[in-house]
């Protein structure tokens, strides 16, 4: 059982309604080092977060769960990032879908969204710092083997009109409170398969 779930650089296959790579979120921090996101940004909004500028969108997967239940409550997104410059007007946005059906790693399984696009109420500056945002869920009935499935999106708030330029995110950070501490935190519990060791005969 864990509510907390750090994001990682592992793969984790494909999502299952675009070719969006998964990557993984794990229930303790990472090993290995620090990894970042470069989106850019333009006068649009809710652009999502790619690998780099322009390139590759990215979203994370939880590992199956173990069991039907209920999932419902909140969820909280902590991470760390910054701007390119001042005027960049930005701050991240978050989703989370339901991956249902044929979940295993590289299913096709389908995806529902849980709530709606949420967004921080700070912009990011232009050195790493925390930014948080929350967002209420619309009760889910999962079963054995379904995921939870994370976007990130450049996303300007209320902070004025979004202009040319990038975000950061880091993430994959293997220390408390410092840049690159990113993960999603469920007010509920959600039950993960175990994973069972072999051993030899």
């Amino acid at each position: 059982m864990a509510n907390k779930f750090y994001l990682v650089s592992g793969s984790a296959g494909h999502s299952g309604s675009t070719v969006t790579p998964l990557l993984t979120m794990s229930t303790s921090y990472p090993a290995g080092g620090l990894k970042t996101s470069v989106t850019t940004t333009t006068t649009a909004n809710n652009i999502l977060c790619t690998n780099v500028a322009g390139v590759t969108s990215m979203a994370w997967s939880t590992p199956p769960v173990a069991g039907n239940f209920s999932l419902s409550g909140s969820v909280t997104m902590s991470l760390w990032g910054l701007e390119s410059q001042a005027n960049d007007n930005c701050g991240f946005a978050f989703q989370i879908w339901h991956k249902s059906g044929s979940a295993s790693l590289n299913g096709n399984g389908v995806e529902t969204s849980m709530c709606s696009l949420s967004w921080t109420n700070t912009e990011f500056g232009t050195t790493a710092a925390n930014r948080t945002a929350t967002a209420s869920l619309t009760t889910r009935a999962f079963q054995t083997g379904d995921r939870v499935v994370l976007r990130l999106y450049a996303n300007t708030g209320s902070f004025g009109s979004m202009t040319a330029g990038t975000i950061t995110i880091n993430y994959n950070g293997a220390t408390a409170g410092a840049s690159g501490e990113a993960f999603l935190e469920f007010s509920q519990n959600v039950p993960l398969k175990k994973k069972v060791a072999m051993r030899d005969r």
